[in-house]
């Protein structure tokens, strides 16, 4: 028998950077000693390149024993993209090696080709294996196949068909060289390529061509240079081609960890770097990292690999997994693998920092919105204060979603607490406050919006009474924040008068419950309750003329039940475009009858913080959520209508700031459920506030009515 050349001891395989799928069966022998591996071709678009700076690794793991390894491929020659690898003794135990070709590209990750070993039984003679590219090996191996195959026919008949399939050097080159035809009648030379650039039938431009023995078959897409700026298109990109961090607009979240891969059964053994069997844990795939402190929650061996996903070393196992722990990994870390109980695996948390946060699924967050969607704060331009008195601003009041963000407060006064600002002033001042949101991923400043705020001293119009009529719906109707007022401006050197044909005297008022400004506009009356303000629609005169007291302050609080039941944006903008036109009525008609009369415009107060509330109050006919995003976006509309507009005795009353819908409205201790004799506190109404927060409207406008004085 011939001895073979040590090129026959690899079997040839060629992967392509441009198509993913490697054509070939690849088999290897058990116990093979005689240093067999593969021989790699690394092509562009099917054409042979110059791969100087390109590097190979081979990641493997055998399926049944569970051994694995990273093993780097030998450059062959590197001005044709060869490469050769030797399986190592550890591979070789028989079954199936699933394993994946890395392509290092300057140092870089720039792709993965997967494949799959064949680890077959020995059959005692170890000459028979594999193939190879150079054609004197070809031919020298196809003599010794002959001899050999009466033998080992069933093995070789694999080996035989790759052989006579593999492209000799010299039809490589002409690959690599070749001619333009831009007529399919140009092509005359059979033993060459043609780039075809016509426009014939039959025939793609663009496209080379190569003659099979009878006619010229397409090879693909001819690629002679670098792709253009612009040139691809969607449709060239692979599946999962574009990698986040090759995104502007993407970011993953805090956890770096994803829950859905993983190993189970294994723990990363923090001495090597390999994983060992062990039932009760699960290791992490390898997850990119920096060499800047991170801190992992729930977590147990740890070890670091450079960018081949090399191993280079590692913590040993915390001693209180529950407990987070900071490190810093080495400056050559690339990736870090780790270890976790198997229960424990939709717990673990690996972030960068020195700060254990609140558990985060890993995930992925667009870094710059639409325009349309940038967040909101429904702040009016002032809130007004009394010394001594507690001014508040609640985040949920004025900003749809404040979990979303991390909230920061700039001020001369007060202090931001978690769930608002708040202050008790020491001093009149007017002073401005700003509150900004931060993105909580990028801790980018996503906006802003600033308030004066207005504080005035106690002694502050001593001897001056003032008649103050308020229009409103039940939440006026209640006389709960008009009796708090009352008892406010008793005790203050200032006084009040309250006019209204409801209430009982002095506690007088206009709210009626359930009404809507369409009511208040249109309807001479509604379930027995008179509208004493229409005549053919809303006349201030009018009901002037019928009730002759005229008040230095009109305040109206409405929208509640105007915008409560729009199920749709689209329904949404509908009602706030008419509830604002029937404000403007409204305010013209008292204005129109005296301008001297300041109209108060009180912002809408928010919801209760539950769905208890609205489940309690309105089963399954109205959702918190749906309310609150109509009544932001109502607020968003009358703030902008009304503000600015003082000079024409206009006011907003910055009611929505201060009211705790959390603490402040209406509850009821129940069971947690008819199994359970365990009780809860549940909020029980959607849109009134309990007595504590009828108080907290009281005190805005106290502190309003305050602010005109000296």
């Amino acid at each position: 028998m011939a001895i073979l050349s040590d090129e026959f001891y690899y079997q040839s395989i060629r992967i392509d950077t441009v198509n993913t799928r490697v054509y070939a069966d690849i088999v290897a022998k058990e116990g093979d000693a005689n240093g067999r591996g593969l021989l790699l071709t690394l092509t562009e678009n099917g054409l042979m390149k110059d791969t100087t700076g390109i590097a190979l690794n081979l990641k493997w793991e055998h399926t049944s024993v569970g051994n694995q390894g990273l093993d780097n491929f030998e450059a062959v020659d590197l001005s044709k993209g060869l490469y050769k690898i030797t399986y190592p003794t550890e591979m070789l135990n028989r079954g199936k090696v699933r394993a994946f070709i890395q392509i290092i590209d300057s140092g870089k990750l720039a792709g993965t080709r997967n494949i799959e070993i064949t680890v077959d039984r020995g059959v005692g003679d170890d000459t028979a294996i594999a193939s190879s590219d150079s054609f004197t090996a070809l031919a020298q191996a196809l003599i010794d196949v002959n001899n050999l195959e009466s033998t080992y026919a069933p093995e070789l008949l694999s080996v035989k068909q790759q052989l006579a399939e593999a492209a000799t050097k010299d039809e490589l080159t002409q690959v690599a060289s070749p001619l333009v035809a831009t007529l399919a009648a140009q092509m005359t030379d059979i033993t060459r390529v043609y780039v075809y650039t016509g426009a014939e039938g039959g025939y793609t431009a663009g496209n080379w061509y190569y003659h099979n023995g009878t006619v010229w078959v397409s090879g693909g897409m001819y690629q002679s240079s670098g792709i253009g700026n612009g040139s691809v298109t969607k449709l060239k990109l692979a599946d999962n081609g574009v990698s986040i961090e090759k995104t502007d607009f993407l970011s993953r979240g805090k956890n770096l960890f994803d829950k859905d891969k993983y190993t189970s059964g294994y723990y990363v053994n923090q001495t090597t770097g390999a994983l060992d069997a062990n039932v009760n844990y699960v290791a992490t795939d390898f997850i990119a990292i920096e060499a800047i402190p991170v801190t992992q929650s729930r977590s147990y061996h740890t070890a670091f690999y450079d960018s081949n996903q090399v191993f280079i070393s590692g913590l040993a196992p915390s001693a209180s997994p529950a407990d987070p722990r900071t490190f810093t990994p080495p400056v050559n870390a690339k990736y870090m693998r780790c270890t976790c109980l198997i229960s424990q695996r939709g717990a673990l948390q690996i972030e960068y920092g020195s700060v254990a946060t609140e558990y985060e699924d890993f995930g992925y967050r667009f870094n710059k919105a639409y325009q349309g969607s940038k967040p909101l704060i429904n702040l009016p331009p002032t809130v007004f204060g009394v010394v001594g008195k507690e001014i508040n601003i609640y985040y949920r009041n004025i900003i749809e979603n404040p979990e979303a963000y991390n909230i920061e407060v700039a001020g001369s006064i007060g202090k931001q607490q978690a769930e608002r600002w708040t202050c008790i002033p020491a001093e009149a001042v007017t002073t401005p406050i700003v509150i900004s949101l931060y993105d909580k991923l990028t801790g980018s400043l996503v906006t802003t919006a600033s308030t004066s705020v207005v504080v005035k001293d106690t002694t502050v119009g001593s001897g001056v009474n003032k008649k103050c009529m308020f229009i409103g719906d039940s939440t006026t109707a209640a006389g709960k924040y008009t009796q708090e007022l009352l008892t406010l401006f008793g005790a203050d050197t200032m006084d009040i008068t309250l006019l209204g044909t409801r209430g009982t005297a002095p506690n007088l008022h206009e709210g009626r419950s359930g009404w809507t400004t369409d009511m208040y506009c249109n309807t001479a009356s509604f379930g027995g309750v008179v509208n004493p303000f229409y005549n053919g629609g809303f006349d201030f005169n009018y009901y002037i003329t019928n009730n002759p007291t005229v008040p230095d302050v009109v305040a109206i609080h409405l929208g509640i039940n105007d915008i409560f039941n729009d199920t749709t944006d689209a329904a949404n903008d509908t009602t706030i475009t008419d509830v604002l036109s029937r404000f403007d009525t409204m305010v013209n008609s008292i204005q129109a009858y005296s301008a001297a009369i300041k109209v108060a415009l009180m912002v809408t107060i928010p919801p209760s913080a539950s769905q208890d509330a609205f489940g309690d109050d309105y089963a399954n006919n109205q959702s918190l959520w749906r309310y609150r995003r109509n009544y932001f976006r109502f607020v968003k509309a009358f703030i902008a209508k009304y503000k600015g507009k003082e000079a024409n005795n206009i006011y907003l009353v910055p009611l929505n700031t201060n009211l705790d819908t959390v603490n402040n409205m209406q509850t009821e201790t129940v069971a947690v459920n008819s199994r359970n004799t365990a009780t809860v506190v549940r909020q029980n109404n959607g849109v009134h506030p309990a007595d504590s927060g009828y108080n907290q409207m009281a005190d805005v406008n106290y502190y309003w009515l305050k602010s005109f004085e000296m």
